[in-house]
């Protein structure tokens, strides 16, 4: 998830199950001036809270992808793979 959050507001309901264990790479930007960096930093704990298992970045790119977003999420799927 790049710049993204859950958006808990929207009555998601998550089952621990399904979701506990799962592997998940998220990146937002410090100053984003489109999603609060709150938002992001709250759907992560809420993730953690399940149970998934979170690799957090946070970068200085407004909302775009940058390269060392990028750079960070493919060394993510590396590992995975």
């Amino acid at each position: 998830m790049q710049s993204g959050y859950v958006p808990m507001q929207s009555g998601l309901n998550v089952s621990e199950v399904e979701v506990k264990g799962k592997l998940v790479v998220m990146t937002h930007d410090f100053e984003d001036s489109s999603m609060l960096l709150e938002w992001s930093l709250l759907s992560r704990d809420l993730l953690l809270h399940y149970g998934v298992v979170v690799t957090y970045h946070n970068f200085h790119m407004n909302h775009t992808i940058a390269e060392e977003s990028l750079a960070a999420v493919r060394m993510w799927l590396e590992k995975q793979l």
